[in-house]
Order: C-alpha cells, then structure tokens, then sequence
C-alpha cells in the first residue's frame, strides 16, 4: 500500500487484504500519517482511496474508509476507475491527477485485471506497477492485452525518469529464476521489492518473441503465467 500526500489532497493506492480494523488498522495508520502532515504543515487535505486492480488482497479495507470525513474510494468495476480518474478513451489514454503541487500519471495497463492501472508519482519518480510486473509470478488473464500494457509501460519509461519500478507482491528469491511457492509465510531470502526499466525492456522483447500465444516463461526476476 502506498500512500501519497499533495498540499490538498492525499492518495491511498489499495488497502491491503484484511477487513478487520483491529488486526489491520489500516485507517488508523493513514489518518495518523495525514493528520502529522496537516498539523506539521499547517493545511488540510481530503483522500483518495483508489486500487491498482480490484482483486480482494487490494481493497479488503475499503471499509474501514467508509464515512471517514473529506474521503472518497473508488469503486471496483472497470467503469468506476474510468469515471474515478476521468479517462477519455481507456485504455489508451494516460491521464494526471494533481495532488496540490505534487502530479500523479495514472497509466491503463490491464492484462492481469481489466481495472488495472499503474501510477507513476512525479515526485519520488516511482512507477507502482501493482500486480502487473513485480518479482514474482505474473498471472496474466488476458495474454494481448498484457502485451499492449507491458508495450504501453515501456513506452511511458522512454520518455519520464524512473527510479524504479514497484509492485504489490515478492514471490522470488535472491536465486534466479527461483520463486517461493504459493502460501509461503517465510521467505528469509527473498528478492527486493523494487525492479528496474531494464527488467521491464527484457519482459517486453521476450513478450513480443513470443507472439499471441500464451506461454509460461521463467526470468531471473520474475515469471509469466498465463492463467
């Protein structure tokens, strides 16, 4: 989960995969981290709670957000993103979103999940790349349409500065091409969370290699698997 603060507005990127405000207080952490910025800073700000796709282990804790003053959350079909974020022509079409002096890009990128979206913060110059690309394994539901998103991230890192890439899940270990199997709790070796443009160039040379045929296939960093 990624939180990022504007001078007037705030951003929450998913909210984790437990409901439970006891054992995942999550809002209690936010409004925390809200509330030492606007007294620190002397100014208020309102939230946006959005996804980077709608499977359950990203928005469990939508809830906790319900009723909380000057807050909105996105909902979870394709349509709600569209209209959240106000996209013209999905997926397609970027858009930027300004938190008060700190600009957002928010990039269409669906193949895991039709809702899928990268954000990229202008500030950090970090890509959240959510469940589409991170050291793990990278189920693809639509095998095209993870094409074009792969090409499409490709095509925004050739013309911003990125500092790394970052998703939502570490599944490999520090050996290459070695994941940790499904359901591990442990994983005392496992690979840093952040990946570079060039890991994001490689899957993409190899993704076009490939055709549109879906084809499982083990990088140093990752896995493609299709579903």
């Amino acid at each position: 989960m990624f939180l990022f603060i504007g001078d007037t507005k705030a951003l929450l990127m998913d909210t984790g995969a437990t409901a439970d405000a006891d054992s995942f207080p999550i809002q209690a952490v936010v409004n925390q981290i809200i509330h030492t910025w606007q007294t620190e800073n002397k100014k208020q700000t309102e939230l946006m709670v959005a996804h980077t796709h709608s499977h359950g282990d990203h928005r469990m804790g939508d809830g906790q957000f319900k009723g909380r003053p000057n807050t909105t959350v996105a909902g979870l079909k394709e349509t709600d993103v569209q209209q959240f974020f106000n996209f013209k022509d999905w997926p397609e079409q970027s858009v930027t979103i300004d938190l008060g002096n700190r600009k957002m890009e928010v990039i269409p990128i669906p193949g895991h999940d039709k809702t899928s979206i990268a954000l990229y913060d202008e500030q950090t110059q970090l890509l959240l790349t959510g469940d589409m690309f991170y050291p793990g394994r990278l189920y693809v539901r639509d095998w095209i349409a993870f094409k074009r998103s792969i090409q499409r991230l490709v095509d925004f890192t050739s013309t911003h500065k990125i500092t790394y890439l970052v998703g939502n899940h570490i599944e490999m270990s520090n050996a290459a091409g070695i994941d940790y199997p499904t359901g591990t709790t442990w994983q005392p070796d496992e690979h840093p969370l952040p990946l570079a443009v060039a890991d994001l160039q490689l899957l993409n040379t190899v993704l076009i290699e490939l055709g549109d045929q879906p084809v499982r296939k083990v990088f140093d960093n990752f896995i493609v698997v299709p579903k």
